[in-house]
This record gives C-alpha cells, structure tokens and sequence, in this order.
C-alpha cells in the first residue's frame, strides 16, 4: 500500500468518526509519546556502610538503587552534576586509568537507572550493586600500581566500604 492510500485511509475513517472519538485517540496517542515509562521508588532510605551514608532506593520492580551523589559522597568524591562527554561510564568511573580494569563496559550495573521519587520528582541512581563493582575496579588499579595520586584515597574509601560490606552480609546471613 502506497503512503498516498494509506493517507486517504486515515481521512476516511477520521471522517467517519465522532468528534468525541476522535478526541480520545488523540489524547491516548499523546499519553503514549509522552509516558515516562521509568519505575517507581516504593520505599527510600538511607544505607549506612562504615562512615558513608548512601540514599538508596527500592523500586516498585524489586531493584535496589542506589543515588549516583550518594555513590560520589561514599567515595569521598565532591558531586559537580556533570557527566565528561564520550563515555557512557559513571562518573566515578570514567577515568582513562580505570578503564583497563572494567572487563565489560556494556554490563548492565554500569547503567543509570532513573526513577519516579514521588510525583513531582524523578531521580538517577545505579544498581546497589555497582558499588562493590566500583570499589573492585579501583582496589584493583591501586594493586597494579595504576592510580593516580588523586585516586589513591577513593581506593581506601573503597576498601573501607567493600570491609563494611562483607560485615553487612554476614550480619545479613
């Protein structure tokens, strides 16, 4: 079918529907461009782990997340709200240095994750589980002998955390 006929189809069958109708379609066509399809936060808190208190949140999908300024804060990070063009890392993690000790850039931890906080609000965080990962990632570089001085006291952030977290779990178990 031409795009010429399937034109004359849409104005026939528009004619032949009430103003009503033809309404509605468009207000359920509307809706659909613009849903915002990103899930909501059910529960929030703040997780403490050692000295870091990180907010985090529970989807409505099950997911854990937790906030990428919280993340930043863990690591002992100041939060500047931007994002270096040309990677599609975490901004914790996109160093040039670390890069070698990220085996698999398409992981889906390392994806933001945003989220309905309440009605007014939306929030972007990560999977709870990028933390262990980001703190692997530098405890790693720093045993290689790859950071820079800059990093070296993210590292130990980062072995503080990974040790609250081992004591997290086995409180957990």
């Amino acid at each position: 079918m031409t795009d010429e006929a399937k034109a004359k189809g849409g104005f026939a069958r528009a004619e032949k529907l009430t103003p009503e109708q033809r309404k509605e379609i468009a207000r359920k066509a509307a809706e659909a461009r613009w849903e915002t399809s990103i899930p909501k936060a059910t529960h929030s808190g703040i997780l403490t782990i050692g000295d870091a208190e990180i907010p985090a949140y529970v989807l409505e999908n099950g997911e854990r997340v937790l906030s990428t300024r919280g993340i930043m804060k863990s690591l002992g990070r100041t939060w500047r709200g931007r994002k270096y063009p040309g990677t599609q890392l975490p901004v914790f993690l996109e160093a040039n240095n670390l890069k070698p000790f990220i085996l698999n850039e398409n992981d889906p931890v390392l994806k933001p994750v945003r989220f309905e906080v309440n009605s007014n609000a939306t929030g972007e965080g990560y999977r709870a589980e990028l933390l262990h990962f980001v703190c692997d990632t530098y405890l790693q570089a720093r045993a290689d002998g790859a950071l820079k001085p800059s990093q070296i006291d993210i590292a130990k952030k980062c072995e503080i955390l990974l040790r609250a977290l081992a004591k997290v779990g086995i409180v957990a178990l």
